[in-house]
């Protein structure tokens, strides 16, 4: 917190009031072009001569918050400043009702006003390299629109176990109005930049690193990304839909399916959404677990069906997540059915509703150029 000097104020020489009535006093507050972003604050202290010949002093405490200076289109800003932790924050417990999880670290709150649907992409890092730093960015009603938290497994891990340094090479980065927020930003809006250092490598102060850069173009959809309570499912049944088994599939860069899960299924302790032996997790093109997750690409997967030869059976792609996050899920496109020798037995490019069925809540929604974002 930042302190508002005396030369940002002009207050009255004095005023003159009569008892039960109500006379408004006015100062001004004139904040310059130059002052830093960042929360401000200061006290006015009033000095009140009563009849009896007896003062009193008043105080008005004066808080506000300087906005980051909106880059355009195609440009970019930073800001840096220090911020104070104790102790590592757990993310993994706090949301789970557990009672013992608390926030360790001041969070450093900037506003941002945003006007154009541009994508803009936040990250932060610790200038010495030493602790791990997040941003989280909510609306004006206090709801999360993104943050580098929610999302992925770095943070699901209990008492910080998977954190790693944030620096300048490879800070915690997080983007908006990209297709992929938990929720709906409708512009012109102000957003909120919150600052958390997560994992502080001792107590004190730390110095952050953030900045702040404004793509050319409205946002998009990305290929995939799937938090760490979350699960991505290829599905198979061979009795009309009354079981379901899943299919372990591959992919490049070895982001196929996994049958490990930190968070564990819905009846573990931490409430996870498991639900099948293998899932998807994580940013698709990575491996399931990467820490940090990275930039999610549209990866080919292949699943092995052959058990099944003979036999009538139906597909079914699923997606199931903890109560802890409200992301979109993963999407999927163009299914093709190849024999042993590679030949092209069936395709689907998905263009069209078809005989596919969507259930569940919300359940899946087909995607076209004209509805994506």
């Amino acid at each position: 917190m930042n302190s508002a000097p005396a030369s940002w104020f002009k207050l009255p020489a004095g005023a003159q009031v009569r008892a039960n009535q109500d006379t408004p006093v006015q100062f001004t507050l004139r904040v310059p072009k130059t002052a830093a972003p960042g929360m401000y604050a200061s006290t006015i202290i009033v000095k009140i001569r009563l009849s009896t010949g007896a003062t009193q002093n008043l105080r008005i405490p004066v808080q506000l918050f300087v906005p980051i200076a909106t880059p355009a289109s195609g440009a970019s800003t930073s800001i840096e400043g220090p911020i104070w932790a104790y102790d590592v924050t757990d993310y993994s417990a706090i949301g789970f009702e557990n009672p013992e999880a608390d926030i360790y670290t001041d969070w450093a709150m900037f506003p941002l006003r945003v006007t154009d649907p541009n994508t803009v992409d936040l990250s932060v890092y610790d200038t010495a390299g030493n602790d791990h730093m997040d941003v989280f960015v909510f609306d004006d009603n206090g709801q999360e629109v993104d943050s580098t938290v929610t999302p992925f497994l770095s943070h699901a891990v209990p008492l910080g176990g998977l954190y790693a340094p944030t620096t300048a090479d490879d800070p915690a980065t997080v983007s908006l109005l990209d297709g992929s927020d938990l929720i709906d930003v409708a512009l012109p809006t102000t957003l909120w930049i919150a600052l958390s250092d997560s994992g502080p490598d001792q107590v004190g102060f730390s110095t952050f690193h953030a900045d702040l850069d404004v793509q050319t173009g409205g946002g998009g959809t990305p290929p995939e990304r799937i938090h760490s309570g979350q699960r991505a499912y290829a599905l198979v049944s061979t009795d009309g839909g009354a079981t379901w088994t899943s299919l372990a599939t591959a992919a490049d860069g070895d982001s196929g399916t996994t049958t490990a899960d930190p968070i564990g299924d819905s009846g573990g302790i931490l409430g996870g959404s498991k639900a099948f032996e293998n899932g998807l997790t994580g940013a698709s093109g990575s491996p399931p677990f990467t820490a940090p997750v990275q930039t999610p690409v549209l990866t080919e997967h292949t699943a092995d069906i052959s058990p099944y030869a003979g036999q009538t059976i139906q597909l079914r792609f699923a997606d199931t997540s903890d109560s802890g996050t409200n992301l979109e899920g993963f999407y999927v496109d163009d299914l093709s059915i190849l024999d042993g020798s590679g030949v092209v037995l069936s395709t689907d490019d998905m263009e069209t509703q078809g005989t596919w069925v969507s259930d569940g809540t919300p359940g899946f929604a087909r995607v076209t150029a004209s509805s994506s974002p």
